[in-house]
């Protein structure tokens, strides 16, 4: 069933969005396919515990493939942990 908010016009072409904030690893593992119009691809990695500073949960981050309107977690932390490590 596809329910629209207005009319559309015969031969009008629609689109679905499945999660405009997945990246394109997020779609394949979803949907089985990849999604080439994505403008933000990331990379999951997996951090151990303690690696980031002491007491550091850890956990699976996504880091953007080059540059990235969102900003990520992972970098975020590090960032953080580096500016307590200098005292700042």
């Amino acid at each position: 069933e596809l329910r629209a908010v207005g009319d559309i016009a015969a031969g009008q072409e629609l689109f679905a969005c499945y999660d405009d904030a997945a990246d394109y690893l997020e779609m394949w593992a979803r949907y089985g396919f990849f999604d080439d119009t994505a403008e933000v691809h990331t990379v999951d990695v997996v951090v151990r515990p303690g690696a980031i500073s002491p007491g550091h949960p850890g956990g699976i981050y996504w880091i953007p493939c080059g540059t990235s309107p969102m900003g990520s977690p992972l970098f975020g932390e590090v960032a953080a942990a580096a500016r307590s490590a200098m005292g700042a």
